[in-house]
């Protein structure tokens, strides 16, 4: 049966609530089944999510999925790499219609487990989802509107991260996947693991996919995902999309920000050096609501280890 979705307005703001006609095909029920709110401009629900959730799985895919800027793009490089016995000369990120990529397929997506395909969860293909400390990921977020809308997106950093904080839904979607964290076809995991000890990551997820390489070619891998070696290669800087990007919404070359990067620092902490106290303090009470009740605390999540 196809699943149906109905939105409504979020009152005094440019997002919609989605409610589905069942939520019998998730994998769990949680008090987190609520879907996050997404802002008007951002798609038309019926036209992209209802056949979305219809889509069909194969049980040799292979999905990655994120809240935004929790490492998708690093990720991706890795596992692409690790699928296609690291053919470093074909690499390649390039977006296409999912029913185009040839069989192993590698799909990432940032949706909400409530709008995932529900055939993820009777197909059973490996799932690889990776978390993030939520701030650096909402300073990330914040800065790569800014790469692709330059100087026309004229939010402040506050208020973008208020609107997070209310209707993006990061704890919704990072509780879920922790939940079935102990799935066999199910890998968690998290930025700041990959920035700690890159090599044990890379190695887990090539046992995780069923593949084995020598000592020195795990290295090779490794020394390719440096983060100063991967931010300016042509398929992950997304210069191509940013023209396409230009030409879509109307941008003017004048208000593009120039040094701005789609891979920018890096860096585990920087929100320190962006975020005020207040901020901090009201997203450590958000984290609190959602972490407290389960008896867990944001290293729990960050640095879980299966």
């Amino acid at each position: 049966m196809s699943i149906k979705i109905s939105t409504e307005p979020v009152e005094n703001s440019e997002y919609l609530k989605y409610t589905l006609s069942s939520y019998d095909h998730l994998p769990i029920k949680t008090k987190y089944n609520t879907i996050p709110a997404y802002r008007t401009s951002s798609f038309d629900p019926v036209e992209v999510c209802e056949p979305f959730l219809n889509f069909d799985v194969f049980e040799d895919d292979v999905w990655i999925v994120t809240f935004p800027k929790c490492g998708t793009t690093w990720t991706q490089e890795m596992v692409w790499l690790l699928m296609n016995n690291l053919d470093f000369e074909e690499l390649d990120l390039k977006k296409g219609k999912p029913i185009d990529i040839p069989r192993p397929r590698l799909l990432k997506t940032h949706s909400a487990m409530q709008l995932l395909p529900k055939q993820l969860w009777t197909k059973n293909p490996k799932i690889i989802f990776v978390v993030r400390d939520p701030r650096d990921a909402f300073i990330s977020m914040f800065h790569h509107i800014q790469f692709f809308f330059g100087k026309t997106f004229n939010e402040n950093l506050e208020s973008f991260v208020e609107n997070g904080l209310k209707y993006e839904g990061f704890w919704e979607m990072a509780l879920n996947f922790y939940a079935l964290r102990d799935r066999e076809n199910i890998m968690f995991f998290s930025y700041e693991q990959m920035k700690k000890d890159l090599k044990i990551i890379v190695l887990k997820v090539s046992a995780f996919l069923g593949k084995e390489y020598s000592e020195a070619d795990i290295n090779k891998l490794v020394n390719h995902l440096d983060f100063n070696n991967m931010k300016d290669l042509p398929a992950v800087s997304h210069r191509i999309e940013l023209e396409e990007f230009k030409k879509e919404y109307n941008i003017k070359d004048e208000d593009v920000i120039k040094d701005a990067k789609f891979m920018r620092k890096g860096v585990v902490g920087s929100y320190k050096k962006e975020m005020s106290e207040e901020l901090l303090q009201k997203i450590d009470s958000w984290e609190k609501s959602y972490l407290d009740p389960e008896h867990l605390t944001l290293d729990d999540i960050l640095f879980f280890e299966k």
